[in-house]
């Protein structure tokens, strides 16, 4: 499977957010989960990074280590 220069970026994006303090307000921000009702019209695109892992089979503990993180998100797997 290969990636796009936008999904590796997006990726590489999100490894560094993932290993940045649990306080910090990005990561809070993206952890975030909305209760409730959603409002009517179409749905917020969001969510890419997470799609991605999953297409490719990360998970948290890979991106915690920097250059293991690297080698997998790279196109030439």
């Amino acid at each position: 499977m290969t990636f796009s220069l936008l999904q590796q970026n997006s990726l590489r994006w999100y490894g560094h957010v993932l290993r940045k303090q649990d306080n910090s307000w990005m990561k809070k921000y993206m952890m975030y989960e909305v209760e409730g009702a959603r409002l009517r019209g179409r749905d917020l695109e969001r969510g890419y990074a997470k799609k991605d892992c999953q297409a490719r089979k990360l998970n948290r503990k890979d991106a915690m280590n920097r250059s293991r993180w690297r080698k997998l998100i790279k196109d030439d797997l």
